[in-house]
């Protein structure tokens, strides 16, 4: 009896090695070129999660997975989500990718970057499939983000800052992060006479048309004054958001006939603020809206060389201004 207990016990070492070494020597390193999604769901069984592995051709034999689980003592540790795996991890790998769970995506979002251009980044890392940010029904978030009741889509609510989403997301659980991080950093700006709406749309605006924050404030102040009185905001920057559809990345520089066209965000044409927000701003240039600074400045542009914002108080001052910075 002792000596059948000990060719036991030498068998399912053997067994457990074999498969252990299997496991994490055939293949072993992620294929990026060959990525599969692959989806685990809550309560499926180890069973059925073998099934899908082969039918996608992720593992050779249903029967050596189950068995590595069972020798490894993870039969029942695999973490539902959703993962982006390869053949060439092996079983091994395959397994230590499910049991750790789905791999977060840093995604960084910078300050004037637009909804397009984030759905854009987002689809690119693979949280969300291209247009679900977008086209995102913001009916079943009106409830939590009362802030969102003018608005026609998210443009203006995607606070810049670094995130950590998972891939293949759904387009809710990715809007609510954002919408969150918004109501966290800005509840404490607001008070009942703020229009928030009318802010964002304001800081927007400020923040693709002016880098540095000193000149962020006086712009902010500019436009105040030209909105008090009629006159047109003259915003180039809305003039690309509606000539380019939504985005700034790889669009080409205006020509004279794009200021007469005729669209709701040429601001040339058509007094007042724009329909919308052009971008989503920093908590930066949110806060100089709401604190804009008085001058007797009328125009503005930017110095293609420094960025510096060259402020002019009279039409003739801004005119000479655009021959000597821009060859006007």
């Amino acid at each position: 009896m002792k000596r059948i207990i000990i060719i036991y016990l030498i068998v399912v070492f053997v067994l457990v090695s074999g498969f252990w070494f299997l496991g994490h020597s055939v293949f072993g390193n992620l294929d990026e070129n060959n990525l599969v999604e692959f989806t685990v769901t809550e309560n499926q069984g180890v069973s059925q999660i073998a099934q899908k592995l082969w039918e996608e051709k992720l593992i050779r034999s249903k029967t050596f997975f189950l068995l590595y689980l069972y020798f490894s003592g993870n039969f029942s540790g695999l973490k539902p989500g959703t993962y982006f795996l390869s053949r060439s991890l092996g079983v091994g790998g395959i397994v230590g990718r499910l049991l750790k769970g789905p791999l977060a995506v840093e995604t960084v979002i910078y300050p004037g970057m637009t909804l397009k251009e984030i759905d854009d980044r987002l689809s690119e890392v693979g949280v969300l499939k291209k247009g679900e940010l977008v086209n995102f029904n913001m009916d079943v978030l009106l409830e939590k983000h009362l802030f969102l009741n003018s608005a026609k889509n998210l443009e203006g609510f995607l606070m810049p800052d670094t995130y950590k989403f998972f891939q293949s997301s759904s387009p809710e659980t990715v809007a609510e992060v954002f919408l969150d991080n918004f109501q966290k950093k800005t509840e404490p700006l607001w008070s009942n006479q703020n229009d928030i709406y009318r802010t964002i749309i304001i800081a927007s605006l400020v923040e693709k048309e002016v880098p540095l924050p000193d000149d962020k404030r006086i712009v902010a102040g500019i436009i105040f004054k030209r909105l008090s009185v009629g006159m047109p905001l003259q915003i180039d920057a809305s003039v690309v958001y509606g000539v380019c559809q939504g985005k700034f990345l790889d669009c080409s520089p205006l020509t004279a006939a794009d200021f007469k066209r005729d669209f709701p965000y040429n601001t040339y044409l058509y007094k007042g603020l724009p329909p919308g927000p052009i971008a989503n701003p920093s908590l930066e240039s949110i806060k100089v809206v709401l604190s804009p600074q008085k001058s007797s400045y009328w125009y503005y542009l930017s110095d293609p060389s420094t960025k510096k914002t060259v402020f002019s108080k009279t039409l003739e001052e801004h005119g000479e201004n655009r021959a000597r910075y821009l060859g006007l």
